[in-house]
């Protein structure tokens, strides 16, 4: 993968453990977010008359399965020793 578009856009790359530091110092903050607003849409939704099923907003996910994200990983990795022996 190239950076140079990214680059030429005056966006700029963050280390790892910079990435991780924000992301973890971030999630807490979203959580709480995703659990106001999903409440708000339940109450709205009983205020308007639909049924509502309750949702656990810990079980709130975003993102693949963990089966894909394996075999995803295994593909990828499948293909660095491809390209490695080339």
């Amino acid at each position: 993968m190239s950076f140079t578009k990214a680059k030429s856009a005056d966006l700029r790359a963050r280390s790892v453990a910079d990435t991780v530091k924000a992301t973890l110092s971030w999630w807490p903050s979203e959580f709480a977010c995703r659990e106001r607003v999903t409440a708000e849409l339940f109450e709205q939704a009983k205020r308007d008359g639909k049924e509502v099923k309750t949702v656990d907003p810990k079980a709130l996910r975003a993102g693949i399965s963990r089966d894909r994200q394996a075999r995803v990983l295994k593909a990828w990795h499948e293909r660095e020793k491809k390209d490695s022996c080339e």
